[in-house]
């Protein structure tokens, strides 16, 4: 803990330094106020142009042609890093480079107003023929990163640029210039080159591709005559439906006729061939009948027989009736026949039945091996359609695939079109909200606080001047500064008056 002592004695020593060179002291705070005044008085003025530019979300925000050709990936960008990347363009060295070739660096550095600086290339240079800046070029460029001020107020989307000058025509120039090439360079960055010649290629040649897919889609349909697969399918199978319908019918008349034929061959056995035509007795006519009628309905149950089955209700009918005409004739007499004899009509009835029901039966087996013929050819048009199939949805896919790409890449194509006509234009997300604004008023510097400061560095520095000339050269004027000085003891004080 300092001891009161102290205290008091280091306020004596301030105060006998002040008072012992107080004139010293003095006359340095004088002179530092006066150079001070004298310096903020002839200090230059400067002005500030301030400009704002407002940050919509536009189309540089949405995925470029370029970037959506694979999986796309969800990036989370908040409006913050967008402005965030927009400033740091603003501050590049790449915009300030650009400003300071078009305005020259004399007119940023001193205000004097000689063109577009004209930039020297080297022999050794790149193809791109940069050019090489001079040290006037580089001195107006960290000038103009010392008075450029770049900020966006917080949560919101609007860049705030400001520039200092010594004439306030200057400071608007060098903000209208930086605004105006960064609009340019903001549509440069935000665009992909060389997007629309790609994609304006890529879909000449998908198209190409397209059309001799389809060529070739349409050449092999017409050569199988093949409007779609299903449909001719379908109409191979319904033909060979019908021949089948129609081969089981001819094949089952064909098994009745042979049964007819087997039965009229039966009938034709049990008929005399000759019938006697004179008799000695007269034969009754009825009996006659009776017999035709037997011999009829004998025919008709070997057709029955052969269609249907014993127990049917007509092959019982008709068995019925053969035995009751065989017991009525059983109980007739038969009358003596003249030994005259002529064919007999009834077998040679039969006999023409039985030729015609053999024609039926050649003309049925022609039918069947002419239809299996057909079904045997639209089996084999069936499997080469089967086969006909895998070429077929071979080249629909690739027309299929190649009008997606051709659909794909003309669409992207439009896009890259649109995008190259709004840069062309200069149409983006920035919108000037306040042009470059002149200053009628300077903004600097503050001439009453410099003067303020400087008074008040001025009477520390005398203070200080003051204190050290005293610390340095002390004066003894009392017994304890003697006896701590010189330590020796002090044997007496005299008075002086």
């Amino acid at each position: 803990m300092i001891e009161p002592q102290v205290i008091w004695q280091t306020l004596d020593f301030v105060k006998s330094a002040l008072w012992r060179h107080r004139v010293v002291a003095a006359s340095v705070t004088v002179l530092l106020s006066l150079a001070i005044t004298a310096g903020v008085w002839f200090m230059p003025k400067s002005y500030i142009s301030e400009a704002k530019v407002f940050v919509r979300f536009g189309r540089e925000n949405q995925l470029d042609p370029t970037a959506s050709n694979g999986q796309s990936i969800s990036i989370s960008e908040t409006r913050e890093s967008e402005i965030n990347s927009l400033q740091e363009i603003l501050r590049s060295r790449a915009m300030l480079d650009r400003v300071v070739t078009l305005l020259g660096p004399s007119y940023i550095l001193d205000g004097t107003d000689h063109g577009p600086e004209v930039l020297t290339t080297s022999v050794s240079s790149t193809a791109t023929n940069a050019g090489i800046p001079s040290q006037l070029h580089q001195l107006a460029v960290r000038k103009l990163e010392k008075d450029l001020e770049v900020a966006s107020p917080r949560k919101t989307t609007i860049i705030d640029i400001r520039a200092r000058a010594k004439r306030p025509e200057l400071a608007q120039l060098i903000v209208s210039k930086l605004v105006e090439v960064y609009l340019d360079e903001h549509v440069r960055v935000h665009r992909t080159p060389g997007s629309f010649e790609f994609f304006e290629s890529q879909t000449t040649a998908f198209q190409s591709q397209w059309h001799a897919a389809a060529d070739q889609l349409q050449l092999f349909k017409t050569k199988n005559k093949i409007v779609t697969v299903d449909g001719k399918r379908t109409q191979l199978q319904a033909l060979i439906s019908d021949l089948e319908q129609r081969l089981f019918a001819a094949e089952s008349e064909v098994t009745s006729s042979e049964a007819r034929i087997i039965s009229l061959k039966e009938s034709i056995r049990l008929l005399p061939e000759f019938i006697a035509s004179q008799k000695v007795k007269q034969p009754s006519v009825a009996m006659e009948g009776m017999k035709q009628t037997l011999f009829q309905l004998q025919g008709k149950e070997q057709e029955l027989l052969a269609k249907m089955t014993d127990d049917h209700p007509m092959v019982l009918a008709v068995k019925h009736q053969v035995e009751d005409l065989r017991e009525i004739l059983e109980g007739q007499e038969v009358d003596s026949v003249a030994q005259t004899h002529v064919i007999n009509p009834a077998r040679q009835t039969l006999e023409l039945d039985l030729l015609k029901e053999q024609s039926t039966v050649d003309s049925l087996q022609g039918r069947i091996k002419s239809l299996r013929s057909q079904q045997a050819e639209h089996y084999v048009a069936l499997a080469s359609l089967n086969s006909a199939e895998v070429r077929l949805a071979n080249l629909q896919r690739d027309v299929d695939l190649a009008e997606v790409r051709y659909k794909s890449y003309a669409e992207k194509l439009e896009q890259a079109r649109i995008n190259r006509s709004l840069d062309e234009e200069r149409i983006s997300s920035l919108s000037i909200v306040q042009p470059a604004s002149y200053a009628t008023n300077p903004q600097g510097p503050r001439k009453l606080m410099i003067v303020a400061l400087g008074a008040f560095v001025a009477v520390g520095a005398g203070l200080i001047l003051a204190l050290g000339l005293a610390w340095f050269n002390p004066v003894l004027i009392n017994a304890d500064l003697i006896q701590r000085q010189l330590q020796l003891p002090v044997m007496g004080v005299v008075a002086v008056r």
